[in-house]
This record gives structure tokens, sequence and C-alpha cells, in this order.
């Protein structure tokens, strides 16, 4: 036998031949059962008639075909699954849609909690106070405003001083600001340490209650009030405010900070180093701004605070504005149900983690929550802190709501994603022509109800020119 012959019969696969006349008799059109079953029967008939003429249904070898068909269908199935899959366009799965927006820069957002402050409208402690006029008002609610009590604001005060650190009394705040033209101060509390993060109390809205965190409060003057990292050592803040029209005004007044969900902590030990580290956390409907990582020690005392990378186009953990001396870095990985995995750096752009490592996570509404003040009335924490005796008492809070709270959003759905994804990588993390306006910003999510962006101006038009539009169908940027 020569050589030719021999391995044309030992590779009968790799002969083109052979390959091309096996392929000539394949029914693509067949896909499904039926089909398939089909067109097994039309093969064996075409080639095998005479070593197989029993067709009825009952026959053995009509049961293998069957079997063929099943298995064939399944595959295919399968095999289209796959194929669909890795597309954006036809992908069905959340975790395939997340994956491949993610491949072209863009950062699945999930849904946004509800947020805002709760005006106190009484206080009550169960230290011994007497008011300037030797009334006490121990185990007596004071309230803000009170027409019956003419001396109401000193006796607010005097209590929220005992219960403030002595280094802060009313009238000399740790800071100060101002937050939506509004002057805005800060007063921390000599509140016992390491029992509380936040303080739990909930709302009902149309029959269904929702759980509500009051938070530790901060603020940057001229842009927002946030939540501080969540730390069992920090002593807690009121927020005074005063819009300068009285102390009626829904402005004026002694302020907590609230987000609606429930902060909960996971705990890991990360025993060995590993580059780019992935620490998946299964829990569902993570809010997209509350996810905090923090290094412990044995008793949970936090020993440093890691920094999130924001979760906008163009950031991630090896390239963002975060400073290069500031090494301990995360960013956030957006998955189905809105779960996260928590990525660390790979020890060149930012530090390795290794030890205890506590990560904080808010789990909010997934909806447009909108919080009116009928729904929050009445609402009640207390607050244990140590008076200038050093013993402990409570500082108990009467709030409500004066405003109504409507900046909750959705996580953006499939569809969006796959709407978004491509047009906001066109746009390069760049606003240049009306397009990018109307797209870049729905980065932000379904925080954004509509959005639309006209071209007024044109390549070569001097920027000294006054672009008021005399007709009034365009005017200049107002923001609120």
């Amino acid at each position: 036998m020569s050589e030719s012959i021999r391995q044309s019969n030992l590779f009968a696969a790799e002969d083109y031949q052979k390959v091309f006349k096996a392929y000539s008799f394949i029914d693509y059109t067949a896909y499904d059962f039926d089909t398939l079953k089909q067109a097994l029967i039309n093969y064996i008939q075409s080639y095998y008639p005479e070593d197989f003429n029993d067709y009825i249904e009952s026959s053995e070898f009509i049961a293998i075909i069957e079997l063929l068909a099943y298995f064939g269908t399944s595959l295919a199935f399968r095999t289209d699954l796959n194929s669909r899959e890795n597309f954006i366009d036809t992908a069905q799965r959340r975790e395939s849609i997340i994956r491949l927006a993610q491949m072209v820069n863009y950062v699945p957002r999930r849904n946004v909690c509800a947020s805002g402050l709760f005006k106190i409208a009484a206080v009550e402690t169960d230290q011994p106070l007497t008011d300037a006029n030797g009334v006490n008002i121990n185990n007596t609610s004071v309230y803000w405003n009170d027409p019956n009590n003419a001396d109401w604001f000193d006796q607010f005060v005097q209590i929220c001083n005992a219960a403030f650190s002595t280094l802060n009394p009313f009238g000399r705040p740790t800071k100060s600001g101002t937050i939506g033209s509004i002057p805005t101060d800060l007063y921390q509390l000599n509140n016992v340490l390491n029992l509380n993060v936040t303080y739990p109390t909930s709302v009902t809205i149309n029959g269904q209650v929702y759980p509500i965190d009051v938070c530790n409060p901060d603020f940057i003057t001229n842009q927002t009030i946030f939540e501080r990292d969540p730390d069992p050592a920090n002593a807690f803040s009121f927020i005074y405010r005063n819009d300068s029209l009285g102390v009626s005004s829904a402005n004026t007044g002694f302020f907590l900070y609230f987000k609606q969900g429930n902060l909960i902590n996971v705990d890991n030990n990360f025993e060995f180093p590993v580059p780019n580290r992935l620490n998946p956390i299964e829990i569902q409907n993570i809010n997209q701004d509350d996810v905090y990582v923090q290094e412990t020690d044995q008793n949970g005392n936090v020993i440093t605070k890691w920094i999130k990378v924001p979760a906008l186009a163009g950031e991630n953990i090896i390239y963002n504005s975060i400073q290069f001396s500031e090494r301990n870095i995360f960013d956030v990985i957006s998955g189905a149900n809105d779960t996260i995995t928590v990525r660390f750096a790979d020890g060149n752009f930012g530090n390795i983690p290794t030890g205890l490592f506590r990560t904080w996570v808010r789990v909010s509404a997934n909806t447009n929550l909108v919080i009116r003040p009928t729904d929050a009335q009445g609402l009640q924490i207390t607050i244990p802190y140590i008076g200038v005796d050093q013993q402990q008492y409570n500082l108990t809070i009467v709030f409500n709501l004066e405003q109504t709270i409507g900046n909750a959003a959705e996580s953006e759905t499939n569809e969006q994603i796959k709407l978004r994804a491509p047009e906001v990588f066109s746009t390069q993390s760049r606003m240049v022509n009306g397009s990018d306006y109307n797209v870049l910003p729905l980065i932000y999510g379904n925080s954004i109800a509509k959005l639309q962006a006209i071209d007024r101006t044109y390549s070569g038009m001097s920027r000294y020119i006054d672009l008021n539009d005399p007709t009034g169908f365009h005017r200049d940027l107002i923001i609120f």
C-alpha cells in the first residue's frame, strides 16, 4: 500500500473529497425534532433502501432515529443559544448583556435609592435637665416651633446640647457651608460608639413597608449632602439649616439624613495575595452608590478605608481619576439582579488586599419610589449618648418628612442597556456633537427621565457670538 493511499484511509476526516461528499448529504434546513427525524428517514431511504424498509412508529429503529433527533434538537438549541448570547442585539440573559456592555466600556447602572432629609419635630432625653427658668424638662418631649410653649427654642437647644459633644454646642458647629443656597451646619453628638452605624426605621407607602436608614451625614459645600463611610467608631451628626424664612420654614431647623434600604456587611478573610482578586457579593438589589470596603482587625475595628473607583465610562481599576498615591482602591462590577463583584487591583496600579476585610452594601427597593410627607410623619429613633457627667442617657427623636422625595430609580433594563451601550461607546466618553449630548449623560442610568439636546451652532461660528435666541425657542442652560 502506497503512503498516500494509506494516509487517506487512516485520516479520512482530513480527505477533503470525502468531507465534501459527506456534507453534500446533509439537510441543513433540519433544525427541530420533526425536521431532524424526517431528514434522518429520508437519508436512510435514499442511501440504504435495501437494508431497512420498516418505517412504522413501533419499530425499534424508528425509536433510535427519534432519540438521535432529540439529541440533535437539544444540541442545535444550545448552539443557537450560545451564539445569540454572544451578540448584544440578540442576547437575552442579563449576565450576558452586562458582560457585552462592559466590553464596550459601558457600565450598566444598578438601582438608585431614595434619599433626603427628615426634619426633627421633637426631642426628649432621660437625663436630668432644667431650663433657664428652672423647669424640669427631662422625659419631656419638646417640639420645634411649639405655639403652646413660649420657651420651646431654649428647651429644644438645651436638650440637643446635652447630647452634643462639649466641643460643639449649638452655635459652634464642627463644619459650616452652603447647600442649595441655604447655610448648613454640622453638629456632632457624643453618642455611645461601636453600637450603630445607622438607625433603622420604616415608612409605609400604598400598604407596603419600605426600610429606611437614618445615616451619619457629611457634606461638601456648594455640592451635596452624603453619607459617611460606615464606621461604628464614628460619632453621629445632626444637620442644622436656616433659610432665613423663620422657624416655621421647611428648610429651617435640625435635620437627619436618610437613605431608603438596609445596610448589610459581609466579612472576608483574604489569606493570600491574589492579583485582580474578585470578591462576589451574592445579595440582590444592591444600589448603585452604597458599596464600602474596609480593612478591619479581629474585633471589627476599621484599619483602612478603601476608595471606590467611580462606575463611569472611562473609569476602572487601572485607568481612573484617583491620585496615583492612593493605592487602596477597588471597583464594582454589576451582575444579574443587582448583585455585585468587588474587584481589586493587580499590585501595579493598586495594592493587593490581604487580611480581614468588611464590605458594606445597602439593599434598596428597585423601583421608582416616591416618598411624600404624608407617608413619613411621627417617625422615631433613640440614640444612646454620654452626658457631661459621663453617664449614659437616651435621646429620643421624633421626625417628619417636609418635602416629597422622588430621586429613586430602577436599575437599567436589558433593552435599555442594549440601546445605550453602543450609543455611548460611539461618543468615546466625550460630548462634541448634538448626538453626544443626547447620549453620554445616560451613563447615569434611569436617574434621567428624558433628555434632548439641539445643536445651535456650527463649525466655524465664533465663540464670541451671543447665543441667545431672539425667537425665544432656545435659552441659556438653567441648572436646578
